[in-house]
């Protein structure tokens, strides 16, 4: 397991949830359905990536941590 490949995954899921917190509720909510769905989609993919170095319940955790943080 590379500490700096999960460090950057756990941050790409962090940037994703933050991406996906403007476009649901920003100030200019222009972003489609389809822009959202893509988001959420690759939100998965990383937490798919995610889960190969540190297991499934822990990537779940640190996507749920982030989601609850940065969406509400």
């Amino acid at each position: 397991m590379s500490n700096s490949e999960v460090r950057r995954l756990m941050e790409q899921i962090d940037l994703q949830t933050q991406a996906i917190e403007r476009a649901m509720h920003g100030t200019a909510i222009v972003a489609s359905h389809e822009s959202i769905n893509a988001r959420y989609t690759n939100l998965g993919r990383v937490q798919e990536e995610l889960a190969l170095h540190i297991g499934e319940q822990s990537a779940v955790e640190v996507l749920l941590e982030s989601y609850v943080r940065n969406v509400g």
